[in-house]
């Protein structure tokens, strides 16, 4: 029987403990029998040898990491990536979406920024 793979993204900015979690987390499910592999073992390899002890890195970030775990099909950067870039139109000139708009739709569209009109529903009720 073939097992369906899941794909777990952990995602922050530079420097926030994603390696640390990402450790941590391939640790967990080991630990109750689940099969993990990474995406880019040599990527994993390389964040290895650059810090030893990940449960010391997760500690440095302890307090100020707050995860938002969420089931979805798309990340807000893989939306952000289908978005972006240019748009040919038969009948008009085309457009181009540059990163910071795509960025804003693909958080509008994941619900993780509230549109124009949110925003004016939400200060009307005030």
């Amino acid at each position: 029987m073939s097992k369906t793979p899941v794909q777990v993204i952990v995602s922050g900015p530079v420097g926030c403990g994603k390696s640390a979690l990402v450790e941590e987390i391939a640790i967990a499910l080991k630990a109750i029998g689940v099969d993990v592999a990474f995406a880019d073992p040599r990527a994993v390899q390389r964040e290895r040898n650059m810090v030893g002890d990940h449960i010391g890195s997760l500690e440095i970030y302890r307090k100020g990491i707050r995860v938002e775990v969420s089931e979805s099909l798309f990340t807000q950067h893989m939306v952000e990536a289908r978005v972006g870039g240019a748009y040919e139109l038969p009948d008009r000139p085309g457009f181009w979406i540059d990163a910071p708009v795509a960025r804003e739709i693909a958080a509008r569209a994941l619900g993780l920024s509230p549109s124009s009109n949110d925003r004016r529903k939400g200060n009307a009720d005030v």
